[in-house]
């Protein structure tokens, strides 16, 4: 799956790159790499900040939905909310484990913005194509939230999801290409076959002389020098070496 995402990827790159103009100067050539550099760099950077705010989102939006009950539950818990705001015990408690906890929690949360930001950057970067799509960055983000697997303390299992999250936002060019790369095969074991098939049925090979002693570079050097002829010599060798 790697291999294919690779190539459509590429080809996707390969779509979308203009082709380079003819350098007049070497100092308009030069100034066209660095427009081409800042671009690259302004499309990374938009495609970075569109998805760690994509990704903010959805997990804003999880959070939302698991803080707040259904009816059913609502029914079924009990109402403690109003005992804790009573309690002035119970709130100084509270409020002094947020004290400990929540310092802890914000540095392991931004310990893994990091290693996600650097392992989307990294990504993002082999995929200029990708990261001039908005909306294929999005979609990516979206599938990487649903399939993640890895803790994001490290960039390995960061790329890791987001290849995967990658090909599910590319399955179909996949397929393509993997179907393509099949009929290619194919042709290609059937043109292979094709000329064994029919010179084995129909050719047939010139049958070698055996008995002729194969002569090296300087036996025949010596046989030109001497004036002897090649056939002359496999007589004689014959007659006097007789199998």
């Amino acid at each position: 799956m790697a291999t294919e995402l690779d190539k459509v990827l590429n080809e996707e790159k390969e779509k979308e790159t203009p082709a380079a103009p003819a350098p007049e100067t070497q100092e308009s050539q030069k100034t066209n790499e660095e427009v081409k550099e800042e671009e690259r760099l302004a499309n990374l950077k938009k495609a970075i900040t569109e998805a760690e705010g994509e990704l903010t989102a959805i997990r804003k939006a999880k959070k939302t939905e698991k803080s707040v009950p259904t009816p059913e539950e609502e029914d079924d818990l009990p109402n403690i909310e109003q005992t804790i705001e009573q309690d002035p015990t119970a709130k100084a408690f509270d409020r002094r484990q947020d004290r400990k906890i929540q310092p802890l929690k914000d540095e392991m949360e931004q310990a893994k913005s990091e290693v996600r930001g650097f392992a989307l950057r990294q990504f993002l970067d082999a995929n200029p194509s990708l990261a001039r799509d908005s909306n294929k960055v999005k979609e990516m983000m979206q599938y990487y939230e649903r399939i993640r697997t890895c803790t994001e303390r490290t960039a390995e299992g960061v790329l890791l999801d987001l290849r995967k999250a990658a090909a599910v936002v590319f399955h179909e060019d996949i397929l393509n290409a993997a179907r393509n790369q099949r009929e290619v095969t194919a042709q290609a074991e059937q043109a292979f076959s094709e000329p064994a098939v029919s010179s084995g049925t129909t050719g047939y090979r010139t049958p070698t002389d055996r008995s002729k002693r194969p002569l090296s570079a300087e036996e025949r050097a010596m046989l030109q020098k001497w004036n002897v002829p090649e056939e002359e010599w496999q007589d004689d060798y014959k007659k006097y070496n007789p199998k």
